[in-house]
C-alpha cells in the first residue's frame, strides 16, 4: 500500500468563500457529495471527505482546513493506493480514515 499527500496553503481573502473553496476541492479529486464538518480544538474547521476511486484500488480522503480567526487555509489531499494492481490489496479504510484525520487535525496555522 502507498500513500501520498497534497497540500495547498493559502493565505488571502479567498479562504473565506468555504463555498468556492470546496468546489475547487471537489473538482480536484472528482467528488460529488457531502462534507463533514467539524472543530478541532486548535481554533480550525473542517470540512472533510472521502472517495472510492472507481475501478481501482484507491481512495481519496481530504479536506479544506480553515482558520478560524485569519485568512489562512489550507487544501489536504491523500490517496491511498495498492502499490501492485497485479495482487489483491485490502485496505482498512477504517484505519487509515483514522490516521489521517489524526495528521490533519495536527495542521496549525501560525
Amino acid at each position: 500500500m502507498t500513500s501520498g499527500f497534497k497540500l495547498i496553503y493559502e493565505e488571502r481573502g479567498l479562504t473565506e468563500l468555504i463555498d468556492i473553496n470546496l468546489n475547487r476541492l471537489s473538482t480536484r479529486v472528482g467528488y460529488d457529495g457531502e462534507y463533514e464538518i467539524f472543530q478541532h480544538n486548535n481554533n480550525n474547521t473542517y470540512y472533510y471527505a472521502k472517495v472510492d476511486i472507481e475501478d481501482s484500488d484507491s481512495y481519496f480522503m481530504f479536506a479544506y482546513i480553515k482558520a478560524d480567526n485569519d485568512k489562512k487555509g489550507l487544501t489536504f489531499i491523500n490517496r491511498i493506493s495498492c502499490l501492485d494492481r497485479n495482487q489483491t490489496c485490502e485496505i482498512e479504510i477504517e484505519s487509515e480514515e483514522e490516521k489521517i484525520k489524526k495528521i490533519m487535525t495536527s495542521i496549525e496555522f501560525k
